[in-house]
């Protein structure tokens, strides 16, 4: 169950992500995107870096950086804000539209270093026959997704009844997670290579598919979700302390960057909902993230991370919708009252 729904949420993400519409993005997203991912993924590693080798000294140094390495990329993840929530704070669509973008850029740009992690820090206790450098690994996992996904086009390219489209959609990620579970590779990442491919490709397929990933979406995550919280150990002290450095370094790394991308050019399309940027909730994404790093890599830091990692997520996601209706209202407020300060000066 942990892989299947691993390999749904990578394929429902994958899905979601279509490249022709990078064309549409304003020039100087990219740099954003960078300034929100590599920030909190840095100070989340340095952080936790710091805490689980003072905790655990006698443990290898390049095994606790790997770990921290995780915890990085789980903490660089900001899931898309409720479009009716921004609405009803008065937040223009463009710039609504603008930070969803962002969200979407960040999950890909933190899935890539999910595949660098498992391509170049390979699990030491999985038997794999083949034993190969860092970059054929990465390669193969580039080259057996676009596989994968090939077939699966060939499937749905015909016409297919709904019961024999959600086959196709289960035995698609079915079989994508058994062969990522079996090489000892990220099922989130092989099937975010497969949803993207699908995607991306011509076809009449894509809106069935969209309405068949979106019904079978809640109960394939709860039932992830319980299989995860069955896994989870909580009784671990050292978690809990883990769990406020992880929010906080999140939290200041995100606040350093929205500062760095209000002096970029699109620094307009931010000012206004600062504390929603900073304040992003994690999303399912970032749970996925640490799960998957948990399948394959077995070291005592690995219960604290899950534990910062499922904590985390559910503060960010309390305190985003706590900043969402009242935060933003005061900072709205704050820059019509400046404006109108600022005309009258001129005047």
């Amino acid at each position: 169950m942990l892989h299947l729904g691993l390999g749904w949420l990578g394929l429902l993400t994958g899905f979601h992500f279509q490249l022709r519409s990078l064309d549409a993005l304003p020039r100087g997203t990219f740099r954003i995107v960078s300034l929100s991912t590599a920030l909190p993924a840095a100070l989340v590693m340095l952080c936790s870096f710091c805490f689980m080798y003072l905790a655990q000294g006698n443990a290898s140094v390049l095994i606790v950086w790997r770990d921290a390495a995780a915890l990085g990329v789980a903490g660089a993840m900001g899931a898309p804000m409720a479009r009716h929530i921004l609405k009803a704070n008065r937040i223009p669509s463009k710039q609504i539209n603008f930070l969803q973008d962002i969200y979407r850029l960040d999950d890909v740009a933190c899935i890539v270093g999910l595949a660098f992690l498992g391509a170049y820090f390979r699990p030491r206790l999985v038997k794999v026959a083949w034993q190969l450098p860092g970059t054929a690994w990465l390669l193969i996992t580039l080259g057996l997704g676009m596989t994968v996904g090939v077939v699966i086009y060939v499937m749905l390219r015909r016409k297919l009844s709904h019961a024999e489209l959600t086959t196709v959609i289960l035995g698609c990620v079915a079989f994508s997670s058994g062969m990522a579970a079996y090489l000892a590779l990220s099922p989130l990442v092989l099937s975010f290579i497969v949803g993207v491919l699908l995607t991306n490709l011509p076809g009449a397929y894509k809106a069935r598919v969209v309405t068949t990933l979106s019904s079978l979406e809640r109960p394939i995550y709860l039932l992830f979700l319980f299989v995860v919280g069955a896994h989870w150990n909580s009784a671990e002290a050292y978690g809990w302390w883990l769990l406020p450095i992880f929010v906080v370094a999140r939290v200041v790394a995100r606040f350093l960057s929205t500062r760095l991308s209000l002096r970029t050019e699109l620094g307009h399309l931010i000012r206004g909902n600062e504390l929603g940027f900073v304040a992003a909730p994690m999303g399912a994404l970032a749970v996925a993230t640490i799960v998957s790093v948990q399948i394959f890599y077995h070291s005592e830091h690995i219960t604290w991370m899950v534990t910062a990692v499922v904590g985390g997520a559910v503060i960010s996601e309390l305190s985003a919708q706590g900043l969402l209706r009242y935060g933003i209202r005061f900072v709205r407020r704050k820059h019509e009252t400046s404006a109108k300060l600022s005309k009258e000066s001129s005047a």
